[in-house]
């Protein structure tokens, strides 16, 4: 499956900045930076207003209308503003083959805005090689950008552009790796146009550079020349699949490697690019603001625990590789000490400083240093440095000795490692204890006390939780209108119906078949995993706490008098989130009661799923407190169906 680009590669820095020759003699009038990773230059240019909109590590191209900038610009906006605005653009330039854009702007004084495609991107605005503000400021062991540095670009790569044939003969007749990857890397081609000069001349992508012959190493360089040709007849498209039509590539010109793909062709390589990178700047942004909210303090935690990590990683490949080169001192003992005799022999008869004048003749020879008296040779895997004053056994006692202080700083980075996981941990933690929080900080109603639901009709329904509530629910809630429901069988709720206020018709038998459903499937019937149980529902003179004489009434149970109204009730509930005065609830119910007030709902039965457990899944589906979730669960459950849509729940609050 081919992965859709998500940058700009060198060819197509290429590309644009030959269309974009006509934006010199243009003027910069405006700065915006609408969001963090995007900033929009307003230009006025011989073919109109046009906006240049840059997004960091990915893509720029000109449109007629951007993305909507905020009221208020940022202060990297406000900085591009004071020293651009009304400048002329007088060149447009790509960095050898890099992907790095300088656009040279006039005012009383030269600027420069360099576009920087690699990595993660970022814009740096300089002026007299000294850099005033970058957008993102970094540093590396090869270069700073910060502001008040002097500007710099990376180690340059080669530029295929202008390479010659000799030059590219010799980077593929040394090199160690296969083809393709030669091409990409070390010619510095890129994947996509690597794999097409492999496809173009016949060659497997997978073979190794030694393997060729100096004609396919021509016909490398012809095709490789003809990719070149063609940027001055630019033919630009987007990449499609022909299933979904989703985006795989933009590209200046046709590409074999995707003749199985549509190609939907462009009058402009800018054109082209607008339209594809526009649509995955608009998922970035979908997807950001359906993203959970940063913490700063995991954040930075994490970045914390990322760069012990890299450390970690770094400090045992020293370990490997200074005890690998300690070992192949010893391998090759008597090549290597010849080496030693030699120059220490030259060096005595010659002189030390013709000596290193010498050795720097060698091809073999990557450093010379004098003044520590060591020499570093390219040898595989890896380059060796030697001490040439000092015997084998010394130079591999220095390895040695590296080795043992790279196992000492492994052994206090492992250690603090694991104290940021720690950290990090701990503040997770507080964070959901920070949401539980925030979760309880609603408006409680006094029937959460209890086990309630709300009919499909609207009654509320409240149940008694042990013996103690048993009692209460009754005393306290069973009034003259009210019905009384129960289930023919221990340890199950005496149920409160509550009936409707300001109506004649206070219940339908549908909301006292649910009464007797919940009462049934709170009893200890779903424990025992029963299919089906007997529950009744009663009128409230039907319902005493006076026993008949000689008779002994437990806690929490009642006497129930005359004729029952039975039924037999399923033992299958469903849940999801109601709104009850303006408050979002999760409530346990029969399915018609829940379907009554949601689409989105989950059905149980009784199972093996420890209540517990399932609680945190609640948690998750409903953005609920653990207690809460559990508080609604009549035990173990199995889930029997989900059913996931979504739409506004009524308001219960007639009940």
């Amino acid at each position: 499956m081919v992965k859709p680009k998500k940058s700009l590669s060198s060819m197509d820095f290429a590309a644009l900045c030959q269309e974009y020759q006509s934006l010199v003699g243009g003027h910069v009038k405006k700065a915006y930076q609408p969001e963090r990773e995007v900033v929009v230059l307003r230009l006025n240019t011989t073919e109109g207003k046009r906006e240049l909109v840059i997004r960091t590590g990915r893509a720029f191209f000109l449109t007629g209308k951007g993305p909507e900038n905020p009221p208020q610009p940022t202060g990297f906006a406000m900085m591009l503003r004071k020293y651009l605005t009304n400048g002329r653009i007088t060149s447009i330039e790509q960095e050898e083959f890099d992907r790095i854009l300088r656009i040279r702007i006039q005012k009383e004084e030269e600027f420069e805005l360099i576009i920087e495609g690699f990595g993660d991107g970022n814009i740096v605005l300089v002026k007299a090689g000294q850099i005033i503000q970058p957008l993102i400021s970094r540093s590396w062991r090869h270069r700073v950008v910060r502001a008040g540095h002097p500007y710099e670009t990376p180690p340059s790569r080669a530029n295929p552009m202008k390479m010659r044939a000799e030059e590219f003969q010799e980077i593929i007749l040394n090199s160690e790796r296969d083809i393709v990857r030669t091409l990409a890397m070390e010619v510095n081609l890129g994947g996509s146009y690597a794999e097409e000069l492999c496809l173009r001349t016949g060659i497997r992508k997978e073979r190794m550079c030694e393997s060729l012959s100096l004609d396919e190493i021509a016909a490398l360089f012809q095709e490789m020349r003809n990719l070149f040709i063609s940027l001055k007849n630019l033919e630009p498209g987007i990449v499609r699949t022909g299933e979904d039509g989703a985006q795989i590539d933009v590209v200046p010109f046709p590409l074999r490697i995707y003749w199985d793909f549509d190609y939907h062709t462009f009058e402009s390589f800018n054109d082209a690019v607008e339209e594809y990178f526009f649509s995955l700047m608009k998922a970035d942004k979908e997807k950001a603001e359906g993203a959970e909210p940063v913490n700063p303090a995991v954040e930075r935690i994490k970045r914390t625990i990322e760069q012990q990590r890299e450390t970690i990683k770094t400090l045992k490949r020293t370990i490997d590789e200074e005890q690998e080169k300690a070992e192949r001192l010893f391998l090759r003992y008597q090549e290597f000490d010849r080496i030693l005799k030699e120059i220490r022999d030259y060096g005595e008869r010659h002189g030390w400083t013709e000596m290193a004048m010498k050795l720097q003749e060698s091809p073999k020879v990557m450093e010379i240093n004098p003044a520590e008296k060591f020499v570093v040779l390219h040898d595989n895997p890896t380059d060796i440095r030697l001490h040439y004053m000092e015997f084998i056994n010394d130079n591999a006692q220095r390895y040695y000795a590296a080795v043992r202080r790279a196992k000492e700083k492994l052994e206090g980075a492992e250690k603090a490692l694991e104290e940021s996981m720690k950290k990090l941990e701990k503040e997770k933690k507080e964070i959901v204890r920070e949401e539980e929080r925030k979760k309880v900080e609603r408006k409680h109603f006094y029937f959460e006390k209890y086990r309630w639901f709300f009919t499909s009709r609207g009654n509320l329904v409240i149940g008694g939780k042990d013996a103690h509530t048993n009692d209460q629910v009754v005393k306290k809630y069973l009034k003259e209108r009210d019905r009384y429901a129960h289930a023919e069988i221990h340890g199950a709720p005496s149920l409160v119906i509550k009936a409707l206020p300001n109506t004649e018709q206070e219940f339908d038998e549908k909301s006292l078949e649910e009464a007797c459903t919940y009462a049934g499937c709170f009893s200890r019937a779903w424990t025992a995993k029963i299919g089906s149980v007997e529950a009744y529902w009663v009128y409230p003179d039907q319902v005493s706490k006076t026993p008949a004489a000689g008779e002994f009434l437990a806690r929490g149970a009642f006497i129930v008098r005359g004729k029952r109204n039975r039924m037999t009730v399923p033992l299958r509930l469903a849940i999801g989130n109601i709104i009850h005065e303006g408050v979002k609830l999760l409530m346990c119910a029969p399915v018609s009661a829940v379907e009554a007030y949601t689409n989105s709902y989950l059905i149980i039965e009784p199972g093996e799923t420890p209540k517990n457990s399932f609680a945190n899944e609640l948690v998750r589906l409903f953005n609920v407190t653990h207690a809460e979730a559990l508080s609604i669960l009549p035990g173990d459950v199995r889930v029997a169906r989900i059913t996931g849509l979504k739409r506004e729940q009524p308001d219960t609050s007639t009940a």
